[in-house]
């Protein structure tokens, strides 16, 4: 589990150099933003989390969960699910806009997030 990349996963740096490319300025991991969104813009209010399917139990994706220490596995995803939770409700309270992606929506098509990131930077 030492191995497991919680910061610069390949997904967000995908999205984050398409966002550069374009002109998109911002902040990652800001620890001084509730729940350290992989990217935001403060200025904007803008925060963006991008999620891994397994590790967030995404709805699309039902991955699987391991064979083994099935209990722990199950508490760990729903613990993440509930501290996401309370951070999206203490960020729209503050006045974020916020994005939540998943992992397989990045895969499957990562220009469609950037063009909805973009659409929210240029609007603001």
């Amino acid at each position: 589990m030492s191995n497991i990349r919680g910061k610069d996963t390949k997904i967000e740096l995908t999205i984050r150099k398409k966002l550069w490319t374009r002109g998109i300025r911002y902040r990652i991991h800001c620890n001084n933003v509730p729940g350290a969104p992989d990217i935001c813009n403060m200025s904007k209010k803008i925060v963006v989390f991008i999620d891994g399917c397994f590790w967030h139990g995404c709805p699309h994706c039902l991955k699987k969960l391991p064979d083994t220490n099935k209990i722990f596995w199950k508490k760990k995803i729903e613990s993440n699910k509930k501290r996401r939770k309370k951070v999206l409700s203490e960020l729209h309270d503050l006045g974020y806009t916020v994005f939540q992606f998943w992992e397989c929506e990045i895969k499957n098509n990562p220009d469609k997030v950037v063009n909805k990131l973009i659409y929210e930077w240029k609007k603001n």
